[in-house]
């Protein structure tokens, strides 16, 4: 046992704290993503403290069947505007969230990209993003928020 946790590798982007470019702090968790992980990882993201903004950017949850319009409707309840000051959406079924959000941010809070728009999605977060914001980015492999995350830390 010791020897195979000497060998332990974590996967990338389940979880991970790493910086970008600006200073910002990104919480990486683009691995996979379902209902019930993406609401924990949001409740705790908004506990995280900082001087600066807390931003979101989340991609569409992918292998729901039916429900799934009303599953990304449903993460709405964990995203509170006292804590988050912008949320971006990356996908079709995430205009089911960007819909349920907009009875609680401004129209200027909410952005909501195609999956082909993730270059867009970036230079959008960019010009808003500061030395001492954090980013949490999560969705489903298939959506590829990895480009975002790699957008945003490279030099």
């Amino acid at each position: 046992m010791s020897q195979a946790l000497k060998n332990f590798e974590i996967t990338k982007n389940r979880a991970e704290w790493v910086t970008g470019k600006k200073g910002e702090k990104i919480l990486s968790d683009v691995y996979n993503s379902n209902p019930t992980a993406a609401r924990k990882v949001l409740e705790a993201f908004s506990q995280v403290t900082t001087s600066g903004k807390r931003i979101v950017v989340l991609g569409d949850m992918l292998e729901l069947g039916d429900q799934g319009a009303a599953m990304h409707a449903g993460l709405a309840q964990a995203i509170d505007p006292q804590k988050i000051a912008s949320v971006y959406l990356c996908g079709d079924l995430m205009g089911s969230l960007a819909d349920a959000l907009r009875t609680k941010f401004s129209n200027d809070q909410i952005h909501h990209y195609k999956v082909d728009e993730k270059e867009r999605l970036f230079n959008d977060l960019d010009a808003e993003l500061s030395p001492n914001d954090l980013v949490m980015l999560k969705g489903s492999h298939g959506i590829a928020l990895e480009k975002v995350l790699a957008m945003l830390i490279r030099d």
